[in-house]
C-alpha cells in the first residue's frame, strides 16, 4: 500500500502581497465614492435643516406679524450704574436672545424656552442648527454652537450702549436687512421686503474654520447658539459689491500671521482663518462672511422659504443684491 503524503496548501509570500495590494487598491477606489455618498447625505440634511428654519421664520411671522429680531450684542436689560448691558441669570429678560432662540416653538423645540438655568440652556443641543458636513451635533467648550446665521443685509454695522442707558446706539444703516435685524431696530415684515422674498437672503451657513471649533479664536464660533444675537455667531452680511473688502489673518492657506483682503462672496470653510497670530495662535477674528463646508458652494434659504445651493464663484454684485430687501436690483445668482 502507498502511504499518502500529507500536503500542506497555503499562500506563498508573493501571492499574499499581491492579494493585499489588490485589496488596498479596491479600498482606495471605493473610499472616495463612500465619502461622496456621505457628503451628499450630509448636504441633503443641511438643506432640510434650512428648509425647516425657513418655514419656522414664516410661522413666526404669521404668529407675531413680523420676522424675529437678530437681538442685542451683550445682554438685555440696562441696570443703573453699569457700563454694559446686564444679563439676568434667572432665566428672565431673554429679549436679547438670538433669532434661533425665538424660533424654538416653530421647530418643535418650544420646551427649551422653559429652561431657567442659563448654563443648562447654553448646553442644550438643537440638532437642526448643526450642518452635519461641518460637525456632529454636540457641545464645544461646554456650550452648543450653531452653524447657521441670519442675514443682516449688505452691511454689518456696529452698535454700542450709550452712557446714559437710554437705548442702544445703532451705528450704520440697517434698513436693507431681510428678516434678521437688531432687537431695537425697525420691525421687518414680508410686505417690507420689496425686492421679493425669493430674491432676498434670509439665512445660510457661516464661514467657520474647522480647526477653530474647539476654541474661541473664531469670533463667529465663540458664543452659545441662543445668547445675545447681534454678532458674527448669529448674523453675517453679503457686502456692498465687488469693491467692498474684508480683511482676515491666516486666510486662504496663510499661516504666518499675515493679513489677507478678500471680497464678501461666500467662502469654503477650508479657507477660513483660525486666529490672529502665526499658525492661528492668539487673538480673535470676527468673521462677517457666509460660507460652508460643502464642495463648491453653500446652502441658503430665501425669504420665501426656498432653499438653494449658491456657488462660491457667485458674482460679488449678485451676492450683495441678494442680501438686501429693498435695493431694486436685477441679478442672477448663477452669474
Amino acid at each position: 500500500m502507498r502511504n499518502p503524503r500529507s500536503t500542506r496548501v497555503g499562500f506563498t509570500l508573493i501571492e499574499l502581497l499581491v492579494v493585499i495590494a489588490i485589496i488596498a487598491i479596491l479600498i482606495g477606489l471605493l473610499l472616495p465614492a463612500v465619502q461622496k455618498v456621505r457628503e451628499a447625505a450630509s448636504r441633503t440634511k443641511c438643506t432640510n435643516n434650512l428648509k425647516q428654519i425657513g418655514l419656522a421664520f414664516h410661522n413666526y411671522h404669521d404668529t407675531m406679524g413680523q420676522f424675529p429680531a437678530g437681538a442685542m450684542d451683550g445682554a438685555y436689560v440696562w441696570q443703573s450704574g453699569l457700563t454694559s448691558w446686564a444679563q439676568a441669570s434667572d432665566g428672565t429678560h431673554r429679549e436679547g436672545y438670538s433669532w434661533e432662540y425665538m424660533l424654538l416653538p416653530y421647530i418643535e423645540q418650544g420646551q427649551v424656552q422653559n429652561i431657567v438655568a442659563t448654563a443648562t440652556l447654553y448646553a442644550t443641543v438643537i440638532p437642526i442648527y448643526t450642518c452635519p458636513s461641518a460637525r456632529a451635533p454636540g457641545l464645544d467648550n461646554k456650550i452648543y454652537k450653531s452653524d447657521y446665521v441670519g442675514c443682516s443685509g449688505s452691511t454689518f454695522p456696529a452698535e454700542a450702549p450709550p452712557a446714559d442707558g437710554g437705548g442702544m446706539i445703532i451705528q450704520g444703516n440697517l434698513t436693507d436687512s431681510t428678516g434678521v435685524v437688531r432687537y431695537a431696530h425697525t420691525k421687518i415684515t414680508m410686505a417690507s421686503v420689496t425686492d421679493g422674498l425669493s430674491n432676498t437672503l434670509l439665512a445660510g451657513e457661516k464661514w467657520l474654520n474647522p480647526l477653530a471649533q474647539g476654541g474661541s479664536q473664531d469670533g463667529g464660533n465663540n458664543e452659545p447658539w441662543c445668547n445675545a444675537g447681534w454678532d458674527e455667531d448669529h448674523v453675517r452680511c453679503t457686502g456692498t459689491g465687488p469693491t467692498d473688502t474684508f480683511s482676515c489673518v491666516n486666510c486662504f492657506g496663510v499661516t504666518d500671521g499675515s493679513g489677507v483682503t478678500t471680497d464678501y462672496r461666500p467662502k469654503p470653510n477650508s479657507q477660513c482663518t483660525i486666529g490672529a497670530g502665526a499658525n492661528g495662535t492668539g487673538g480673535t477674528i470676527w468673521q462677517e462672511l457666509f460660507g460652508g463646508p460643502h464642495t463648491g458652494g453653500l446652502n441658503v434659504v430665501s425669504g420665501d422659504g426656498s432653499v438653494r445651493f449658491v456657488s462660491f464663484n457667485v458674482s460679488a454684485t449678485a451676492w450683495s443684491a441678494f442680501g438686501t430687501r429693498n435695493g431694486n436690483e436685477t441679478f442672477s445668482l448663477d452669474n
